[in-house]
């Protein structure tokens, strides 16, 4: 299960995919973010693993962002950064937070109703099989494989040993596995 934010939008005549795609370079550059073009898909890095991916398909516009690998600090980030770029743009997107963050703005429901409830059962997972080997949790496929520890978990902040991968506290655990955990700029 993902954790994640969608934009999704019709490009008009008026505002094409061009005119678009230079409005996201624009809102980047002051915002002081990383920005990519690709052609029909843009990336924007926030940080190591939270990016937010643009993708265009005839006139329809999909912004994603997948937060669940990153943590709920960035969820929060990035659910601001959007409703800032669906002001500040001529094309009107739909906004889709199954989180509720987008209109409660309520960290703390974020963090343990959403992120810690996730890695709870990620926690449960690793527990219940006995048989893991050269596991990733949350690895993208195209990512090369980090060498394979004896007894340990890869996670994007490193090896995490099975036994405290399962036993540990959520918080604990939570302060390992998340690159950004909580709200605010790094």
């Amino acid at each position: 299960m993902a954790i994640e934010i969608i934009l999704e939008g019709t490009l008009k005549p008026s505002s094409n995919q061009e005119k678009f795609t230079a409005f996201l370079e624009h809102f980047c550059h002051h915002r002081h973010l990383r920005f990519e073009d690709y052609g029909t898909i843009c990336l924007i890095e926030i940080c190591p693993e939270g990016i937010i991916e643009c993708s265009y398909e005839n006139d329809f516009v999909n912004i994603l962002a997948q937060t669940n690998v990153v943590g709920p600090g960035f969820h929060a980030y990035a659910a601001d950064l959007l409703e800032a770029l669906m002001e500040e743009s001529d094309v009107e997107l739909e906004a889709s937070d199954p989180t509720g963050y987008m209109d409660d703005h309520d960290f703390e429901k974020l963090k343990y109703d959403y992120f810690y409830t996730w890695l709870s059962s990620v926690a449960a997972y690793v527990q219940d099989d006995e048989d893991l080997e050269h596991l990733c949790i949350a690895w993208p496929l195209h990512y090369y494989r980090p060498q394979e520890k004896q007894g340990a978990v890869i996670t994007p902040m490193g090896y995490i040993l099975v036994q405290d991968f399962a036993k540990m506290d959520i918080e604990e655990l939570a302060d390992r596995f998340f690159i950004w955990n909580e709200q605010g700029m790094h």
